[in-house]
């Protein structure tokens, strides 16, 4: 999977019969047994539509069963809602469907109804039908399930399930990704399609608004992270991808009709699905981190931001490498319109950092969103980008 050119989107090639109309709905990635990845969808294929769940344990070089479903889902098409393994042996994967709750329990060759649909009901009664999961690392039986604005524990296997939304919002967006952190699995993050995003330290027995992203009119379908370097990947309605990770090209897509997406850690590879125009990927090369100290070849220009994303004060780390350049450093909206000029003077040679507070020229903060911080030396110009969170 992670042979494409670097930085730039190519096709995956993991849709089966060779359709021409492929909704990708959704991939999971195994965090420990790296070659294993889950992808499943709609299609159509002439006059037919099927659903399908393939799945690789190379990698992505080879899917299986390449058609439709493996054993043990219904002759009829369930509209598969999502899939969850327990990033450890990879062994047991659950799978949401119209259906009900199906898990496997040799890593995907078999499934067996364990829960039928709707298989949790939120607070007040009311049905709901998660689609969103993770499984807890230390125990594979014990998964949280979100759809809507409402998340769900279950600690049997999926056999029964009890609300854990309390803090959560009862209007306004829906829960658009959930995750968990591995070393401690009660704490979860729940991000809203609207930007705003909640943090549990608990289980989710209480939730609490971390910050809110100001998406500029847009909402987001889904987010994954690299949990090597923080860096949040974010698949929009109508803005494509949003990442201030630094290799990151948003570049050209077929489509801004998004539905999911991954990042696979082993692979360095983030995952997009799309609407109708099968899957893609792009090999993201890791950021180098360049000590202070280190020998760097004349006229290379070093800059860092962090943290990023950010909610309060911003690091903004550079090198000068030649005595008496002119240094011209800004902060720039997603338009290209200068919010803060920083500095516009020349410099000796050496490492230098400052701090942005998050404030325009005018002493305003600013909204949240994606900014790019523009260093220009000696005619070198340099840029990163930054999220800011309120």
């Amino acid at each position: 999977m992670s042979t494409g050119t670097i930085g730039a989107w190519s096709d995956l090639g993991a849709q089966p019969g060779g359709s021409l109309w492929i909704h990708v709905m959704g991939f999971e990635v195994n965090l420990t047994t790296s070659d294993l990845l889950f992808e499943y969808g709609t299609g159509v294929a002439g006059d037919i539509g099927f659903d399908y769940l393939n799945r690789s344990t190379d990698g992505g070089t080879n899917w299986w069963p390449g058609t439709f479903y493996p054993p043990g889902f219904p002759p009829i098409g369930g509209i598969i809602q999502g899939v969850a393994t327990n990033h450890g042996s990879g062994q047991t994967v659950y799978v949401p469907t119209y259906y009900g709750l199906y898990r496997s329990d040799d890593g995907g060759d078999s499934y067996a109804p364990v829960n039928p649909a709707p298989f949790a009901r939120g607070d007040g009664g009311r049905t709901v039908n998660p689609t969103l999961m993770v499984v807890d690392p230390t125990d594979e039986m014990r998964l949280f399930t979100a759809g809507g604005r409402d998340v769900f524990l279950s600690e049997d296997g999926g056999s029964t399930f009890v609300p854990r939304s309390t803090g959560l919002p009862t209007s306004g967006g829906w829960i658009s990704w959930l995750s968990m952190n591995r070393s401690d699995p009660d704490n979860l993050q729940a991000v809203f399609s609207d930007g705003r995003v909640f943090r549990t330290p608990d289980g989710g027995a209480s939730w609490t608004l971390r910050f809110d992203l100001d998406l500029g009119g847009s909402s987001i379908v889904e987010a994954t992270q690299d949990p090597a370097t923080g860096h949040v990947f974010l698949a929009t309605s109508t803005a494509g991808v949003i990442s201030s990770h630094p290799n990151f090209n948003p570049g050209s897509l077929p489509t801004t009709a998004l539905e999911t997406i991954h990042f696979s850690p082993a692979q360095n590879t983030l995952l997009l699905g799309t609407v109708y125009a099968g899957a893609l990927h792009q090999v993201i090369a890791p950021p180098i981190a360049v000590p202070e100290s280190a020998d760097r070849p004349p006229g290379e220009v070093a800059l860092s931001v962090l943290p990023n994303p950010s909610t309060g004060a911003t690091r903004i780390e550079f090198s000068v490498p030649e005595p008496g350049a002119e240094v011209h450093l800004a902060i720039h909206d997603a338009s290209g319109r200068r919010v803060r000029n920083l500095i516009d003077e020349r410099m000796p040679p050496g490492p230098w950092s400052l701090t942005w507070d998050g404030r325009s020229t005018r002493g305003a903060r600013v909204p949240a969103g994606v900014y790019f911080v523009r260093l220009e030396i000696a005619g070198e110009v340099t840029t990163s980008k930054t999220i800011r969170l309120r």
